[in-house]
């Protein structure tokens, strides 16, 4: 890729910018038009956008970067701003050909005799304002540099490094619920869950999740089976071996049913 550098010395453009920002404010300067600030940021903004394409006639600037140059945050206030300069002579403006293309804008030369009030000249030079003597020396340790002082504010230090740790290096606070949820047990039987346990009083720490997840890892079940289990028997907790002892219970319940459904057949046999 070649660079090439223009030469704009000889060259003659359509617009002087200075002369005309000079006329765009003794036009305001005279009253004429109800002139306000928004038009002035406006038309500098399409001044500057006029000079970046070398002055050309007719030149593409979409509404969004305007306005953006501009300042201006209400679309409306926006096109209203533009109606207007239009209207007082300062631009011409033809809108694009649909929603997606630029309008196209034009700067009108202005040419205008009136002139900017002159701020006044100072009649009198401002004094210099002159540092006070010092009457007598400062002593030498006023000069000391703060940064000589290397020790901690505090003899404290052990507890300051340590309130220093933990506010940057502050570790997630464990919430138990989401532990459940994580560990995959359903939503429904943790709201359960949670319920027998607030009535037990239990700790939803994060050592006792861990003893409870390493149980259910043991059980072989799933963590929803096992959690549903321990609503469906109001543990606040949960443990393999509970599902055994309650397995040889109704192991045996079931087995004392038998006997006694077979012996009152006999019974009834035997009459």
């Amino acid at each position: 890729m070649v660079l090439t550098t223009l030469n704009y010395t000889n060259m003659e453009f359509r617009i002087n910018g200075f002369d005309q920002i000079k006329a765009f404010y003794s036009i305001v300067f005279e009253g004429k038009y109800e002139i306000k600030t928004q038009h002035i940021s406006l038309y500098v903004f399409l001044i500057n956008q006029n000079n970046r394409n070398n002055w050309i006639e007719w030149f593409k600037c979409p509404f969004d970067l305007a306005m953006a140059g501009a300042c201006i945050g209400s679309k409306s206030t926006y096109y209203k701003c533009l109606y207007d300069l239009q209207e007082w002579g300062f631009i011409q403006y033809e809108k694009g050909i649909n929603d997606f293309k630029a309008p196209k804008i034009k700067i009108e030369v202005l040419n205008c005799t009136s002139t900017v009030p002159q701020s006044e000249p100072l009649l009198e030079q401002l004094p210099i304002p002159q540092g006070i003597p010092l009457l007598e020396q400062l002593p030498i340790h006023i000069y000391k540099l703060i940064t000589d002082n290397i020790k901690l504010i505090t003899n404290k230090e052990n507890e300051f490094e340590k309130l220093i740790s933990d506010f940057f290096f502050k570790s997630e606070i464990f919430s138990f619920r989401k532990a459940l949820t994580d560990f995959g047990v359903d939503r429904t039987i943790i709201d359960e869950w949670m319920k027998v346990r607030k009535l037990k009083k239990l700790t939803n720490s994060e050592t006792a999740f861990k003893a409870i997840q390493k149980q259910i890892y043991k059980s072989g079940l799933t963590p929803t089976e096992c959690i549903k289990k321990a609503v469906e028997k109001s543990w606040g907790g949960f443990e393999a071996d509970w599902l055994k002892q309650t397995n040889n219970i109704n192991g045996n319940n079931r087995r004392d049913l038998s006997q006694i459904d077979h012996g009152t057949a006999k019974t009834l046999a035997d009459i």
